[in-house]
Order: C-alpha cells, then structure tokens, then sequence
C-alpha cells in the first residue's frame, strides 16, 4: 500500500479545495477505529472518511454512505459533543509525514469560542485520531487510547500533552533539493533511506527513471498542489497498489484504472481491497466452522462405533 507523504499532500491538497471553511454537521462512527464526518462547505456536502485500522488507515473524501451501529460508540459521543456545528479553519500536512491536521472552531455552551484540532496519524498498526484542545496542547481523547504499557515513549491519554511521533532520520521529500541526486547508482532502497514520506513502490520507480530530479520535482509539487493523476494498478482481477501518478514498475505487467482525483481513487483501491479480504475472512471462517463440525462428529462416531463393539456379546 502506497499511503505515503506524497499521497498524504495530495488529499490535504484536495481537501483544502473543498471543505476548507466547512461546517461539521453530523459526526458517525461505523466501526471501532473508523469515523465519518458530514461536512457542509460553500462548495457543497462531502463526506469526510477516516480510519486508523492498522491495515488500512487512511483520510478522504467518499461518496458511500457507510452503515452505522444502532447506538453511538463513546468516542462518537464526544466529537458529537466538541465538533458538531464547528467550523474548520485550517488543514495542513505536519512536514512531510503521514499526518493531516484539521483545525477548528467551536462554541461552547456560555458561547465562546474554543479552538481544537483533530490529528490523523496515518502510521499503519500505530495510526491514531486524536482530538486536542489548541489553548493547552493537551489531549481531550483519542480513538486509540495509549498507555504507557504500550507505548513507553509515547502515550496518548486525555490530559496529557499531544507531542508529535518521533522523527526519522531523513530529508523530508518538501525540502528535498537537486544536490541529493547527484550521487551516482542511487537504488530505490538507498532513496528511500534519504528521502521521507516516500513509499518503496515510487522510490523504485525514481530510482529507474534517467532524469530522477524532474521526475521527483514534478512528484512533489503535482502531490502539494493536487494536480495528481491517481492510478490504480490490478493484477489478476484484485487491487495490487494506487499511487498519485502512473509508475513505471507497473504499468507493463498490471491492467491499469486511472481517476481524475486523489479520493475516488482511495475509495475505489480500499473498497476493492476490503471487499477481497472479507471475502477471504468468511472463505476461511466457514472453512474453520465445517472442519470444526467434521471433527465432532468423526469424534462421536469413533465413540459410537467403540460402544457397538462393546455391545457384540451383550447377549451372552
């Protein structure tokens, strides 16, 4: 999966187009570690999805209408209590990372003003979505709570302050400059080691291109400015990877679906995947349940047919 700082631009890109100065109307949570936000904005409704499952955690926009439980899961309850009606001010990308602030305005019940920002860590089995309040820097609640039995340099509980993850090691690819590519044999594993926000499949692509700084450039700044050409890349029937531009490594062994935004093409790609791997799930589930069911009943008839056996000279 190619959610990487590139495509993480991409999306803050497109939805600074079109939610920028909206108004949060309805907050749901379908599932544990997924939210949907209804979002009202000069340019029309949206809905607002997010995920911190650690297989796919993702932030865009979608046009599917998820199902949602009977009763509102806690954490639901609160945004619905400090979002609902709020008004987002801002949306940015931290650095070059995979996570998206949004900042808010809300009123209180006095009628004041109150500042909070919603974080989108994108981070696979250690995404997260915390709600922090903006005067203190401290945390209200996050979908994921954690302790500091999980997470010993880092916890995310309420009253604590938000402190960013740790920092890698790399040049963030938005300040990336020409000088990098001077190197002579740069694989796309020594690229991704220098280069952050960068997913293996596009650092082996530009590692195969003969003019890897235009390639490069011409990445970063069609990803900060959403002039993205989202594909998506299939190999027999199933979704295989997505990127914000066709990448060569691809595009001769795999069928190709091509979108003209960056949230269609999440939509799709995840829709798809999902669909695949719950397929699978129940495959295997039922699968388990008859092998379960056969060994009861071999089980019951070894006993019977030991109790038939002991049975033979009954008479006698």
């Amino acid at each position: 999966m190619a959610y990487d700082g590139l495509v993480t631009a991409a999306v803050v890109a497109e939805l600074r187009e079109k939610i920028i100065l909206g108004k949060i109307e309805k907050v749901y949570q379908p599932e544990k570690d997924e939210l949907v936000f209804n979002i009202h904005s000069k340019t029309g409704n949206y809905r607002l999805f997010a995920s911190a499952g650690s297989a796919h955690a993702r932030l865009h926009l979608i046009e599917a209408n998820p199902v949602n439980p009977p009763a509102p899961l806690s954490f639901c309850m609160l945004l619905r209590k400090h979002l609902q009606g709020g008004r987002i001010t801002d949306i940015s990308q931290k650095d070059s990372e995979r996570i998206v602030e949004i900042s808010l305005e809300t009123m209180n019940e006095l009628g004041f003003t109150l500042s909070k920002k919603l974080v989108f860590e994108i981070m696979g089995k250690h995404s997260n979505i915390i709600l922090v309040d903006m005067s203190t820097g401290k945390i209200i609640d996050s979908i994921k709570r954690v302790s500091f039995d999980v997470n010993r340099v880092r916890q995310l509980l309420p009253g604590l302050i938000y402190e960013y993850p740790p920092q890698q090691e790399k040049i963030p690819f938005k300040a990336v400059t020409e000088d990098l590519f001077r190197a002579e044999n740069l694989t796309g594993k020594a690229l991704l080691s220098k280069i952050g926000g960068i997913s293996p499949a596009f650092a082996d692509s530009l590692a195969e291109e003969e003019d890897k700084w235009a390639f490069f450039s011409q990445a970063s700044e069609k990803a900060q400015t959403g002039h993205v050409s989202p594909v998506i890349y299939y190999a027999e029937g199933e979704p295989k990877e997505f990127y914000i531009l066709p990448l060569e490594e691809f595009e001769q062994v795999c069928e190709k679906e091509s979108f003209e935004a960056i949230s269609p093409c999440l939509e799709a790609y995840f829709g798809r995947k999902e669909s695949s791997n719950q397929g699978r799930q129940k495959a295997y589930d039922l699968t388990k349940s008859v092998s379960a069911a056969l060994d009861k009943m071999y089980l019951k008839k070894k006993r019977l047919s030991e109790d038939l056996l002991k049975a033979e000279d009954s008479e006698d």
